[in-house]
């Protein structure tokens, strides 16, 4: 698994969805940095979603989207792409380990993006975020 935070130098939010659209056949998402509550909370989501998805119990029909809807808590696809739509500050989040360099090296150089630290939260904001992610399907 790759998670990177970063910053866009310019956000040109078409030629993201563009690229996102790889999204479907190989495992990544680029999230809105504030959705997120840390690594904690991402990988805790990414199992969940994965773990839905391929049981069949997931709301999606595409893993990234899974994961998007996870992380954001949302049941309904366009509030969490709302929601988690890129911005400024992302997320970079791979969970398919054969492709996960190659993508992040071509995602850099096409955005001209920035590395950042991923932020830290507390440890009950993480475990709130956690336990939406976790329960969200089911509410």
């Amino acid at each position: 698994m790759f998670i990177q935070a970063f910053e866009f130098r310019k956000l040109e939010l078409d030629a993201v969805i563009r690229f996102l659209k790889k999204a479907q056949e190989t495992g990544f998402q680029i999230i809105a940095l504030d959705v997120t509550k840390g690594e904690k909370h991402i990988i805790s989501s990414i199992n969940q979603a994965l773990k839905a998805f391929r049981s069949g119990d997931g709301l999606a029909h595409y893993e990234a989207m899974e994961v998007l809807l996870t992380i954001t808590a949302e049941k309904q696809i366009t509030k969490a792409i709302v929601k988690g739509a890129p911005k400024k500050k992302s997320v970079f989040i791979c969970w398919d380990d054969k492709h996960c360099n190659h993508i992040w090296e071509e995602f850099r150089r096409k955005f001209e993006v920035r590395e950042l630290e991923m932020p830290k939260y507390r440890e009950k904001e993480v475990k709130d975020a956690i336990e939406r992610s976790a329960t969200f399907s089911y509410l």
